[in-house]
């Protein structure tokens, strides 16, 4: 389920622009009697569930998906710094930091960094694996022209190789 958190497009009435519309509430509560899946995901730009956004109407948003009692996990962003909120009435809730934005310098080693999360499903549930950028090689790590040309060197008789070399990683 994907929820529009931007649905006032303006922050001049926190208390009226940071809730989601009766027209948004209606709509979640008829998409998830629609669906038929076993277990449900839940993504929106901003955590509307943390202390940022007192006045937001998320209680009752929250009241809703654990009454559909599917909803495993709620995942937002907008704010750049990574948490985990932990479990609410069996709903994990996470904010995800910079996935392509500004890092915060002052943050930068704990909670505001470069990543892509893994959400591996299953049928018991789902685990979140955050990878952060530069920790995990690209698809590129070895090109095929390199490594026919690093052939190419093993085979001819004018080097030799003792030991092995290693990629130095962070």
């Amino acid at each position: 389920v994907v929820l529009f958190s931007d649905e006032a497009l303006s922050f001049a009435d926190p208390a009226r622009n940071q809730n989601m519309s009766p027209e948004q509430l209606a709509w979640l509560e008829a998409d998830l009697a629609a669906t038929q899946a076993s277990q449900v995901y839940v993504f929106l730009h901003h955590p509307r569930w943390t202390k940022t956004y007192t006045g937001s109407n998320w209680d009752r948003v929250h009241k809703l998906l654990v009454e559909d009692g599917r909803v495993q996990a709620v995942f937002a962003g907008h704010i750049h710094k990574y948490r985990d909120d932990g479990e609410r009435d069996g709903i994990h809730y996470y904010t995800l930091a910079v996935t392509g934005g500004h890092a915060s310098k002052r943050l930068s080693d704990s909670a505001s960094f470069h990543h892509v999360d893994l959400v591996r499903v299953r049928r018991e549930g789902f685990k979140v694996s955050v990878l952060p950028v530069g920790s995990v090689w690209g698809g590129d790590v070895v090109l095929g022209g390199e490594l026919d040309a690093m052939q190419e060197l093993l085979g001819g008789d004018w080097l030799q190789v003792s030991g092995r070399a290693e990629l130095a990683c962070e």
